[in-house]
């Protein structure tokens, strides 16, 4: 301490206004009645305050002076206490539901009550909502308390998740219970392994070592010899004890050394043969030599044997020729195209990364098929991920299948996302399905396939499997009182034409995108202009940006030479 610092500090804390939020849940598409579940209220208001570590983390400032503060409530009821003025107050339970918006005048006279009901109005048919990199308090780069991270994933409407803590295994099941949400999350036990110098990778689920500080992470440290594991030897590791290992942000789109040093595929120079497509290590692209890793100088340290690709981390929508794409997905996704490409069945995965409060958990998120609700375990949405069967998305659910042109639509369910269809043509038929609730919408639907980039971090869009298909939703009231949007379409893919003409196998992707569509914010991640005189929502918070709807299959599988094989 400084010599001349005051042993006391005097804080006048002003009087703070009382909102007290009480909200019914529909938490089912056929529920007859409401029940008491987790969401989140956020305010947007004019900034009162500068941000400050010893305020906390629940509270968003925007560069345009508003700031946004969140609360979770554990049965959607229960009271916040802010300064005195006027806000917009919403009420969310993530992208699957209707929200509550409306203007409050507080001050601290009286408390203020906000009372109504949220409807699932999106029908993820067996998908559970998941996130699978999470931190809290456990990171060293966290300050979120346990409690406090299982109420924000329960709030955000998510349904399965895995811890990921830098180089510790946290159990969550026990936090699950004591917070009374065994009904409400799934949960398995994982890591983010952190290496220094060469990356970071998730590895879930993974057994829980209680008598080891780090609960049992795989060790990547300099053993006595001087050297470290490989990363071929720490995959294994994770599989023998029936892990999956996920890529985290293998691309940092950036020449500077020390950024780098989480991303995977930098350090290790991955790089494709130009002609042959055939992914490999180049020592002459990896900036930092093995020796200063702590490996021997002919020891091929980096492999491909991991399971899955963090495409997203975090959401970062943008617009352009008339599409909304995501950074994530045109810059580390032409890394799992080349992979595709290559035969490799990688599955492509949306986190948030979330380190705090403030940045919401499932923002964006993974539905991963095979969800029968918390009674039903996790070991079968491990595998329906494991196999492919997840889309990424902000928002939108969707749904895709392929089929032969002559196949039975009422006979014959075709193939989706991690599937394989043997072909018998030169043509595909592709039914899509997508949800959406009221309050944002996709207008746009893309095909693309067999994509390659010779390199990965020179930008450009993947090829066009035919022109955009427009979207245009159908109003679904549901049984529980709720509206939603469901938007219906068949694709005829031509297999003759680029991109898959001459492959003898191919694999393809559906996208869907709201390039006119209402932001996400402040259910999930924005900005705005404030004006606190309006007399309506609409003109107290305009101009809304920030992430906008974006959905993204895993890739479906096309056997076109008839032998039963997938070997593009």
């Amino acid at each position: 301490l400084r010599p001349d610092a005051p042993s006391q500090v005097e804080l006048t804390i002003a009087p703070r206004a009382q909102l007290n939020v009480d909200v019914e849940v529909f938490n089912a598409i056929d529920s007859a009645t409401g029940g008491r579940h987790p969401c989140k209220v956020s305010l947007v208001g004019e900034k009162h305050f500068s941000s400050h570590r010893a305020l906390g983390d629940r509270s968003r400032h925007s560069g345009e002076g508003i700031v946004s503060q969140v609360k979770y409530l554990r049965g959607c009821q229960g009271s916040l206490l802010v300064p005195p003025g006027r806000y917009l107050a919403f009420v969310t339970r993530g992208p699957e539901f209707d929200r509550i918006e409306k203007l409050v005048d507080l001050n601290t006279d009286s408390p203020v009550s906000l009372v109504g009901t949220l409807h699932r109005v999106v029908d993820s048919g067996g998908y559970a909502a998941s996130d699978f990199h999470v931190h809290a308090v456990d990171s060293a780069d966290s300050t979120v308390a346990r409690q406090a991270r299982v109420l924000s994933l329960a709030g955000e409407g998510l349904d399965f998740w895995a811890s990921t803590d830098h180089d510790v295994v946290v159990d969550y099941g026990p936090e699950i219970i004591k917070a009374g949400l065994q009904d409400e999350l799934l949960t398995v036990a994982g890591v983010e392994i952190s290496t220094i110098t060469t990356g970071h990778l998730n590895a879930f689920p993974l057994p829980h070592d209680s008598s080891r500080a780090s609960g049992g992470t795989p060790d990547w440290a300099v053993d006595e010899t001087g050297h470290r594991p490989t990363f071929g030897e720490l995959f294994a590791h994770v599989h023998e004890q029936g892990g999956l290992v996920q890529a985290n942000h293998p691309r940092r789109q950036t020449d500077n050394v020390a950024s780098s040093t989480s991303a995977y595929f930098d350090r290790g120079g991955l790089s494709y043969d130009p002609v042959t497509g055939i992914p490999f290590a180049d020592p002459l692209a990896q900036p930092v030599a093995n020796k200063w890793l702590r490996f021997g100088d002919d020891v091929e340290w980096f492999s491909l044997d991991f399971d899955a690709v963090e495409v997203m981390n975090g959401a970062s929508p943008f617009i352009e020729d008339g599409m909304v794409y995501d950074r994530g997905v045109e810059e580390v996704g032409h890394d799992w195209y080349n992979l595709l490409s290559a035969g490799r069945k990688m599955v492509a995965i949306a986190n948030s990364d979330t380190h705090s409060i403030g940045f919401a958990p499932g923002n964006p998120r993974t539905m991963v098929g095979g969800h029968q609700g918390s009674s039903g375990g996790t070991a079968g949405l491990v595998e329906h991920l494991r196999a492919g069967d997840a889309v990424l998305t902000t928002g939108p659910m969707l749904y895709a299948t392929l089929h032969n042109p002559s196949d039975d639509a009422d006979s014959n369910p075709g193939v989706g996302p991690g599937d394989l269809l043997t072909t018998t043509g030169n043509s595909a038929l592709l039914r899509v399905r997508v949800e959406t609730a009221d309050w944002y919408s996709v207008d746009m639907l893309e095909v693309i396939g067999d994509a390659f980039f010779a390199d990965p971090k020179s930008g450009g869009r993947p090829q066009r499997a035919g022109e955009l298909t427009a979207l245009s939703p159908t109003t679904v009231v549901r049984t529980n009182g709720g509206t939603g949007f469901v938007y219906e379409v068949s694709v005829t893919i031509d297999l003759s034409a680029a991109p898959f003409a001459g492959h003898t196998d191919s694999w393809l992707v559906v996208r869907v995108g709201g390039a006119n569509s209402t932001p996400l914010f402040p259910a999930m991640s924005g900005s705005g202009s404030v004006n606190l005189t309006a007399e309506n929502a609409a003109e107290f918070l305009s101009e809304r940006s920030g992430i906008l709807p974006f959905a993204m299959t895993n890739a479906i599988y096309l056997d076109r030479d008839g032998d039963g094989e997938w070997t593009p």
